[in-house]
């Protein structure tokens, strides 16, 4: 192995560790120990202080970008710096878990939300937070929007055009370009529009796939192998337990989060907090006793403080606090 190849875990652990200071030292709650086990990291070589500055480099870019403070403090360092980093060292993945290097904090935390993340954004070329959201234009001339906490690989060559949804939801307006098929592929399933704008989620081993100009020609994993046609104006779930499979209309409101809102007609309360709870950090739910009332309206999403407020004025409805980390909707 060549020396270039054989530094890069070692390099993947010291910006990693960066972001974990970064994150103990922001909550918060750091103590004067943990202040003081940081700056012995800091100062123990050349290596940790590079680090570090690049940790507050990419933190400086997100505060510019996400107006919320909670958001930038609980991913946004360090989903960017993985991204940053698997954009300059295309394989350290590879290296990185093949070489044992996920042993160094055990397989119960590489499964945990936060490890995920970091392995997601580590194979990733695009990524964004909780509550971020941002557009790209790819090299073809596609364009490319991702929704909150979502990570994407772009893989374009000479004969095809693919990108890997590794986590979260994306839309997408294909360029035309006969020599290259494009294609979409998530751990459920491989996507191919013929021409098309439509949107993909990729979350609890569920693919979900909305198609509104054009059509799609969809091939989940334990489907019929000639695929399924998804034409404009209809959706379909593909994954291991879901049953049947089989296009459906779209759900109202299908797409808005592109222009920073949810839509929703006659929706359960419930649901809607779960797709609220997906921009902001920590936990929000709901008693039982409000769960079903059904809700009509349009919310939005880069203030999702705002748009339970208007649940509360729409509705006999209270938000509360009971832990800075968990906001619950209850009855009034």
């Amino acid at each position: 192995m060549g020396e270039g190849a054989s530094i890069l875990p070692d390099e993947h652990r010291v910006l990693a560790d960066a972001a974990r200071w970064y994150a103990v030292l922001s909550s918060g709650a750091a103590t004067p120990r943990d202040r003081s086990g940081w700056q012995a990291w800091l100062e123990d070589c050349a290596a940790h202080r590079q680090a570090w500055q690049r940790v507050e480099a990419v933190n400086a870019h997100f505060d510019e970008a996400l107006p919320d403070p909670a958001a930038r403090q609980l991913g946004a360092v360090s989903l960017e710096a993985a991204a940053q980093g698997r954009r300059s060292r295309r394989n350290m993945l590879k290296l990185a878990v093949v070489g044992g290097s996920a042993s160094l904090l055990g397989m119960a935390v590489w499964q945990s939300p936060p490890a995920r993340r970091w392995l997601a954004a580590w194979r990733a070329d695009h990524v964004t937070p909780v509550g971020g959201m941002t557009q790209q234009v790819l090299a073809d001339g596609t364009s490319l929007w991702l929704n909150t906490d979502t990570a994407v690989r772009v893989d374009y060559g000479p004969a095809w055009r693919r990108l890997v949804l590794l986590r979260g939801e994306i839309a997408i307006v294909t360029a035309s370009d006969p020599s290259r098929p494009f294609l979409v592929e998530t751990d459920e399933g491989r996507m191919q529009p013929l021409g098309t704008r439509f949107n993909v989620h990729s979350a609890d081993h569920v693919t979900t796939l909305a198609v509104f100009e054009g059509a799609v020609q969809a091939h989940f994993k334990g489907g019929a192998p000639e695929g399924y046609r998804v034409d404009a104006g209809m959706q379909m779930r593909g994954g291991p337990a879901v049953a049947p499979l089989t296009p459906e209309p779209l759900q109202a409101g299908a797409g808005a989060w592109t222009r920073g809102i949810l839509q929703v007609e006659e929706a359960r309360l419930a649901d809607v907090l779960a797709e609220l709870g997906r921009y902001r950090p920590g936990r929000l739910d709901c008693g039982g006793a409000v769960a079903d009332i059904r809700v009509s309206g349009t919310f939005p999403l880069r203030d999702t403080d705002r748009a339970l407020s208007l649940l509360a004025q729409a509705l006999p409805l209270r938000v509360s606090q009971p832990l800075p980390w968990w906001t619950r909707v209850s009855a009034r």
